[in-house]
């Protein structure tokens, strides 16, 4: 009972997307162990230099990549190219929330921005999905890419670019990120499975 409470209070004190959060201050770091599939995830970080607002070239240091490590074989797996100069800004997945193993929680390191978690589905025939999504920031465009890939850092998937300020929810319910922007006084909603 103590693990559900402490879970609702986790999801909503979850900060929205909205506002962002600056990536040019603080990275995630990220040292994780998923025990279903015995991976050990750590960040790699990467100097980069992009000109600022006024044209002078600034370097950031940033998570440009996810290693994968598969224990039982002792492999590691990358997610991006060697040349990846996006920071990566958000990594999350789903994660059994009960001993049963079926109550779905997420693993949500510190990352800017943090996604909104909406609605906590309880089904006892609803494992969580074997996915990882991660969100990256390009300096250039000033635009987040969404990705997914298999939890083992395989078949890595563009998703959708979306502004700094996007509204950006995951549907626990209906296994969905849920993207939704104001345009005049209509509202856009894009919705990617996973």
């Amino acid at each position: 009972m103590k693990t559900k409470f402490f879970f609702l209070f986790a999801l909503i004190s979850l900060v929205s997307f909205a506002g962002g959060g600056d990536p040019h201050n603080g990275q995630i770091r990220v040292r994780h162990l998923e025990m279903k599939y015995n991976l050990f995830y750590c960040s790699v970080e990467h100097e980069v230099t992009v000109p600022d607002i006024k044209g002078k070239d600034e370097t950031h240091r940033i998570i440009s990549n996810l290693a994968v490590y598969d224990i039982s074989k002792q492999t590691t797996t990358y997610l991006f190219d060697d040349d990846m100069n996006e920071n990566i800004s958000a990594f999350f997945f789903e994660s059994a929330n009960d001993d049963k193993g079926y109550d779905i929680g997420f693993f949500i390191p510190n990352s800017r921005p943090k996604p909104v978690v909406l609605g906590i589905l309880k089904s006892e025939n609803r494992l969580p999905s074997d996915k990882m999504y991660i969100v990256t920031y390009n300096f250039s465009t000033e635009n987040y890419t969404f990705w997914y890939a298999d939890k083992t850092g395989n078949n890595l998937t563009k998703g959708c670019e979306f502004p700094r300020y996007a509204d950006f929810y995951i549907d626990v319910n209906n296994r969905v990120f849920r993207f939704v922007k104001q345009v005049g006084v209509k509202i856009e909603i894009k919705d990617i499975k996973y």
